[in-house]
């Protein structure tokens, strides 16, 4: 257990300086020693291949996990949409969703974030109405991404009414906005 965190960390730094060598040469080590990743190894490789730009490695690291969750999923997506690569967020956000993961609100702003990339006003309009469903409405970097899509599509008014329901003292008011809009 020490011993794959230990992996993880160095894998951490390797992100943070973007050193594809240095990284890899762990994983080299990782797979030269027979060592089975845990969890959090393997979002820690989708990680640090993601701040590479080396999307397909953190791609196979991904479908290699014999169990992903939405932190490994967003660990890829997060990447390829600092990238800038809004469509294949789109994909792999629905690929996520199509397993049966369900998005958590970092997951989401993501993805949105992802949409607002290539404008795909009809991706954002879906995951606006799954962040209302699961609950994510009130939260605000999902209601800060929400604007920015809706503003970057030319979708004025909406963009204003999420942004005036955004919470700011209290939910109470965020919530009568919510339903407002839902009319």
């Amino acid at each position: 257990m020490e011993r794959l965190k230990g992996y993880s960390e160095k894998l951490g730094v390797c992100a943070l300086k973007v050193s594809l060598d240095e990284g890899k040469a762990i994983h080299g080590q990782v797979i030269k020693n027979a060592i089975d990743p845990d969890m959090h190894l393997s979002v820690s490789l989708i990680n640090f291949y993601a701040k590479c730009h080396v999307f397909n490695f953190a791609r196979q690291v991904l479908d290699e996990m014999p169990e992903r969750d939405v932190v490994s999923w967003t660990a890829l997506i997060s990447g390829l949409v600092a990238d800038g690569y809004g469509n294949d967020c789109i994909y792999l956000f629905s690929e996520m969703r199509n397993e049966g993961i369900r998005p958590n609100e970092f997951s989401l702003a993501t993805c949105l974030r992802g949409g607002s990339i290539c404008l795909d006003l009809e991706f954002g309009k879906q995951v606006h109405a799954e962040v209302i469903k699961l609950g994510f409405f009130l939260d605000i970097y999902v209601g800060s991404a929400l604007v920015d899509l809706y503003a970057k599509c030319g979708e004025m008014e909406y963009a204003d009414k999420v942004f005036f329901c955004m919470p700011k003292q209290n939910d109470v008011r965020g919530m009568r906005c919510l339903m407002d809009m839902l009319r």
